[in-house]
């Protein structure tokens, strides 16, 4: 369980699955290299907790799922990584593959037939999109299904609230709840939206992008515990 362990089962094998699309690069004060670096760090720090034979297993399960084109979350890997971990029986383990399946039906529905999901794989803001709907259909699936946990990603998150995470998603949750909640049906904040666009329309063109497996070499070479990166 260490941050190599996620490197060379995870990160080395992201491209395969597909593209990044926008989402490492957003902001347009974060240089691109370190936008690579950030998005390495997510998903080390989001992964690191399993052992190799379970991120095996969990990349398997979501690459062989995956219908979008681009690549899976850092809390899509980390539920089936959840689902699979052999180490604490789950008692939640049968609702935890009634989620998955939930929410992977919703999500390639969405990108089947969203006008808006076409309007943003045209436009360039498509993995910032689908980031935040295959987060929140997984969490919408687990509550459906009424696991006693749930695992979330920090894409759900409002970066203007100041309210602490768990706060804001447990809010997140009753507002669905309040709304009547009775399937897998992503509202996408026009906020969010919004942002994504303008994000979209003022990005530079690419140049000069250090290599993603070199930022991923150098950001664990240092690993010096298990845990994450040294």
């Amino acid at each position: 369980m260490t941050a190599r362990d996620v490197r060379d089962v995870i990160l080395a094998r992201l491209p395969a699955i597909g593209s990044p699309g926008e989402r490492p690069f957003t902001d347009p004060d974060i240089d691109r290299e370190r936008a690579w670096e950030l998005i390495a760090r997510e998903y080390i720090e989001t992964l690191q907790q399993f052992d190799r034979t379970t991120l095996e297993r969990a990349f398997g399960r979501v690459r062989d799922t995956n219908t979008t084109g681009f690549w899976p979350s850092p809390g899509r890997l980390r539920q089936a990584a959840l689902a699979l971990a052999p180490s604490i029986p789950d008692p939640d383990a049968g609702r935890r593959r009634e989620a998955d399946a939930q929410a992977e039906a919703y999500v390639s529905r969405f990108v089947r037939t969203s006008k808006l999901y076409r309007e943003a794989k045209r436009d360039g803001w498509a993995g910032s999109l689908l980031d935040y709907v295959q987060s929140a259909a997984a969490l919408q699936a687990q509550v459906l299904a009424g696991t006693r946990g749930v695992s979330w990603d920090r894409v759900l998150l409002d970066p203007d609230s100041s309210a602490e995470p768990r706060e804001q998603i447990d809010a997140l949750i009753r507002g669905w709840r309040d709304g009547g909640l009775a399937e897998v049906k992503v509202a996408v904040p026009k906020a969010r939206i919004a942002v994504w666009r303008a994000a979209a329309t003022e990005r530079p063109a690419p140049a000069g992008d250090t290599p993603w497996q070199e930022v991923v070499a150098r950001l664990t070479a240092s690993a010096k515990r298990p845990g994450g990166p040294g």
